[in-house]
């Protein structure tokens, strides 16, 4: 009988353990957002900077060929300069904006793309207190913090 109650009462102490280990998520999602950055983090940080890149210059480039009148207002018009949700372009008007949600919309953070008339010349990607990703120009060191809507130079570290 105590061998018993003994065992009970461990997977009752387990199951408390495991439901605490859920409990630092500021989503429910199980996830610790206050967890320290790792290479992984780095990585895909510095690949959603690209896809960014990537979409919003591809977008860029259908504009000026389909919309050749509207284009520089267009591409002026895209969220550039700004720290901006990818959630929040899920209803925007803008060619860009929407190209570049629908390559993220599975993928919850923030953006920031710098720009001119011929296309985006910065992108930065993050999650919520996560590691900045940066493209081009992508840090390598996982442990270095940067600041979203900050342009920075890449530390020298190697990986």
């Amino acid at each position: 009988m105590k061998k018993i109650l003994v065992l009970i009462l461990g997977v009752v102490m387990c199951l408390c353990m495991v439901g605490c280990g859920d409990s630092g998520s500021s989503d429910g999602s199980g996830s610790d957002d206050s967890k320290p950055t790792t290479k992984k983090d780095l990585q895909t940080a510095n690949t959603n900077a690209k896809l960014v890149f990537t979409t919003a210059n591809n977008a860029a480039a259908d504009v000026c060929v389909e919309k050749p009148d509207e284009a520089t207002a267009i591409i002026n018009a895209a969220s550039f300069g700004k720290v901006v949700k990818v959630e929040d372009l899920k209803d925007s008007d803008n060619d860009i904006d929407k190209a570049v949600y629908d390559a993220l919309k599975d993928e919850k953070g923030e953006i920031y793309m710098e720009g001119d008339e011929q296309g985006i010349t910065l992108a930065q990607w993050t999650k919520k207190d996560g590691c900045v990703g940066q493209y081009p120009d992508i840090e390598p060191d996982w442990e270095v913090e940067h600041e979203i809507g900050e342009r920075f130079e890449p530390s020298k570290s190697v990986v």
